[in-house]
């Protein structure tokens, strides 16, 4: 091996760099410090590398990947039900988790509220069949694909509620399925065009 020695802070020595040649490998001992824009760089040749790591003067920190040639920034944890938590200030000085991988469960778990933007749709399916989105003056529900579109209540004995503006700024039912009755109760008068 090659071993660089320096002091450990304390009057001793350490090593902080060993270039293995048992089994091939550099091993870091110490942290490594890069400087604002000095990128950590993987993969590639010629300066043409596939990934960077850095922190600029702004206080910004990347992954990214910066070759132009086709390949995919794969985020991958591969320990036996092992998760991948993303998390961020939770608005008071600390930090929380936003949404979860789980691999234990497989579901994405998702800890905060998301938010579509205007004429941005949530869709489901492998079509697309199903879009939900507010296109800034209206909200739509869209069955845009093949077979049909159902509205279900599977709890024993519960309804399903048709709500909408009273009239008087406020909220109420206009008409419900009633689960436990099995019957369509109608709160307000229900009008029924010609023909």
């Amino acid at each position: 091996d090659i071993i660089f020695d320096c002091d450990d802070g304390s009057g001793g020595l350490t090593a902080y760099l060993t270039l293995d040649g048992g089994v091939g490998t550099i091993d870091v001992a110490k942290n490594m410090f890069f400087g604002d824009s000095v990128n950590a760089v993987f993969g590639g040749a010629n300066n043409a590398w596939e990934l960077e790591i850095y922190a600029n003067v702004s206080n910004d920190a990347y992954i990214k990947k910066t070759a132009t040639s086709a390949g995919d920034l794969i985020i991958q944890n591969a320990s036996t039900d092992g998760d991948i938590a993303f998390s961020s200030d939770d608005g008071s000085g600390g930090t929380t988790t936003y949404f979860t991988i789980d691999g234990g469960d497989t579901e994405v778990l998702f800890s905060k509220n998301i938010v579509c933007l205007d004429n941005v749709k949530a869709k489901f399916g492998g079509g697309n069949d199903l879009q939900l989105y507010h296109d800034s003056s209206n909200s739509y529900i869209d069955q845009t694909g093949t077979g049909d579109l159902y509205i279900r209540q599977t709890v024993d004995d519960k309804d399903i509620s048709f709500q909408c503006d009273d009239g008087s700024g406020g909220v109420t039912e206009y008409f419900r399925l009633d689960g436990s009755g099995t019957v369509t109760y109608f709160s307000k008068h229900a009008q029924f065009a010609d023909d």
